[in-house]
């Protein structure tokens, strides 16, 4: 089961796969395999299952509520952004939000997220995809405010997908994951820590920091989630400046 796991995540993070199959996840002591994951072009995916009968039964519908149940930790629900601004040339801007109340943050998180980028500009990242799906759940969420995702998300270009269609080396040996582009294109900079997660383990760690007693405890966790998510964005804005030095 680890080593079905493991795959799922990598080709989760390749972020090119429409379908998958017999994809496992797990969630506290829970696992499942999931007999079709169907990628939706709004964001998001569909969960199919195939049965042998004529028609559904109660324990059919039981297996598919479990694998909901395992699978309800991976819904989206945006709780920090990271953006560096490069405006005319000069040092890109950092500016970023991470809630630190125990309540819904995303009408707080879209004010400030549409506040930062503004309404002009390409905005790169490495998996649109990932993007896409977060601003498609914050559409949902904030029914009043949807225009305002679509427009962000209509302006993302994901580096990655740019890496895969015009550039190879052999050193990628086979994975366009976010931390084997930038050793290449980007090499020395200490991205070892940067990876590539599907966001679960963030979600699990910063509702660890919301539920603790130790004041502490709980703002250095909000400081470790705000470095991480920096220096993802800060590799981006430096993968960025690598693909343009390509350029012929």
């Amino acid at each position: 089961m680890e080593e079905a796991l493991a795959e799922t995540r990598r080709v989760l993070e390749e972020g090119s796969a429409p379908t998958l199959f017999k994809a496992a996840f797990a969630h506290q002591g829970l696992l499942c395999r999931v007999d079709v994951l169907e990628r939706l072009p709004g964001g998001g995916w569909r969960l199919i299952e195939i049965k042998s009968a004529k028609r559904p039964n109660g324990d059919f519908v039981l297996e598919t509520a479990f694998q909901h149940c395992v699978l309800r930790p991976y819904d989206a629900v945006p709780f920090l952004f990271s953006v560096h601004a490069e405006r005319n040339g000069g040092e890109p801007a950092h500016v970023d939000y991470l809630h630190e109340q125990d309540d819904d943050p995303r009408p707080h998180l879209a004010d400030r997220l549409i506040e930062a980028v503004g309404t002009e500009g390409s905005i790169c990242n490495a998996h649109t995809f990932i993007e896409q799906f977060m601003l498609s759940s914050l559409a949902r969420a904030l029914p009043e405010r949807a225009d305002d995702p679509a427009a962000i998300s209509a302006r993302l270009v994901g580096l990655l997908s740019v890496v895969r269609g015009t550039y190879y080396h052999a050193e990628f040996r086979g994975s366009f994951s976010l931390e084997n582009v930038l050793s290449v294109l980007v090499p020395g900079e200490g991205y070892d820590d940067v990876g590539d997660p599907d966001g679960r383990e963030g979600s699990e760690y910063y509702m660890q920091a919301l539920r603790s007693t130790d004041s502490r405890e709980r703002q250095q966790s909000f400081e470790n989630l705000r470095a991480y998510s920096k220096s993802v964005t800060l590799a981006i804005v430096r993968l960025r400046k690598a693909l343009e030095a390509l350029r012929p």
